[in-house]
């Protein structure tokens, strides 16, 4: 069996982040022996485009995340359980995920509003001085709510700035590093003293594989997860997990429509 390819759209209601549209991209490929994996890039953060994957396979020179995607069992049962941080809200879960989406203030006041701790996520959105005043502008009572800060602006290396917190997602990681954001299917995974685990924002088979690593990782804690599941922000596809008290667990049957799906669908080769 030759690589093959299944291309897919998903709509998102709001936008997920301040420079991208409502619809989004992404590719499942299947290999050779029938395994699947999900690539959904952010090209305006850095990813490589799927045109560009798919070259990159056609070539052989397949990414490691990729093949890691591929030897992952993401079908069979799976009973571990995570925790889901709010996202964008204000909640008394212990961490919430705030997107800067292009106003300070109102992020400020986000902050003030949350009962547990905020993982602020900028994409780079800022210069190095704009985002240096808008820390000090906070009152201490503010700063001890933040957990860390992801990606402030472009070219960031420091760790932390005043007792603020720095974790690195799309920006490159420090040898150093204190904070790495993890996403199994767009980079394999650097040394940090906190791995955090998050999924890419796509199809809900990556959202699996990515559940399945995150289990398989014995030396993470497990309540370093973030933003695994956002079923609020994506209206055209089914999640594969459900609510069990605070905890989301998988949703069997919701899993075994999808193996369904792929068996019937119009999967295109590539050459």
């Amino acid at each position: 069996m030759a690589v093959q390819y299944l291309k897919y759209t998903l709509k998102f209601n709001p936008t997920a982040n301040r420079l991208s549209p409502k619809e989004k991209s992404g590719v499942l490929i299947k290999n050779e022996e029938g395994r699947i994996t999900d690539y959904m890039p952010w090209e305006e953060f850095g990813d490589m485009s799927i045109e560009f994957l798919l070259n990159a396979l056609k070539e052989k020179r397949t990414p490691k995340f990729i093949l890691n995607g591929w030897k992952t069992i993401w079908e069979n049962k799976n009973s571990q359980k995570f925790l889901n941080h709010g996202f964008n809200e204000a909640s008394n879960r212990s961490y919430v995920k705030l997107k800067y989406l292009g106003d300070l203030e109102s992020l400020k006041t986000q902050i003030e509003k949350q009962v547990g701790k905020t993982r602020l996520d900028f994409n780079g959105g800022l210069t190095r001085e704009a985002f240096e005043h808008w820390v000090d502008s906070l009152s201490l009572e503010t700063q001890k709510k933040i957990d860390f800060i992801e990606d402030p602006y472009p070219g960031c290396q420091d760790n932390y700035y005043r007792k603020v917190a720095i974790a690195f997602d799309f920006l490159p990681a420090p040898e150093d590093c204190f904070i790495k954001i993890f996403k199994p299917l767009r980079e394999v995974l650097v040394p940090a003293k906190r791995i955090v685990v998050t999924h890419t924002m796509g199809h809900p088979i990556g959202l699996l594989i990515t559940h399945a690593i995150w289990s398989g990782l014995s030396n993470i804690d497990k309540r370093e997860s973030h933003g695994m599941l956002m079923p609020q922000i994506v209206e055209n596809y089914d999640f594969p997990f459900k609510p069990q008290g605070e905890y989301f667990v998988r949703d069997q049957m919701v899993v075994e429509r999808l193996i369904e799906e792929m068996e019937n669908s119009e999967w295109k080769v590539l050459r």
